[in-house]
């Protein structure tokens, strides 16, 4: 993945999550990484990253849960062509 290059979270599905939070592991703990739509911006510097996702669903009326999912996943950051 090319620094500072824009990735996507493409969910399946006729209804799309009412909420994702995306958080990035590190030795001194997480953080809460902004999200543009279902897109996030890989990091500027080269290295290895691991994250977090978290999709939550809710009922039509917005009052309970109609299910969540999490994940976990790792990218690794190159040079790339970047021009």
């Amino acid at each position: 993945m090319q620094a500072g290059g824009g990735n996507d979270f493409p969910l399946a599905g006729k209804q799309q999550p009412n909420q994702i939070n995306l958080v990035r592991f590190t030795k001194e703990g997480q953080s809460e990484i902004v999200m543009e739509g279902d897109s996030f911006m890989a990091p500027l510097e080269q290295g290895v990253y691991y994250y977090g996702v978290s999709a939550y669903w809710k009922s039509e009326d917005g009052m309970y849960s109609a299910g969540d999912t999490s994940s976990v996943f790792k990218i690794e950051v190159t040079a790339g062509n970047r021009k």
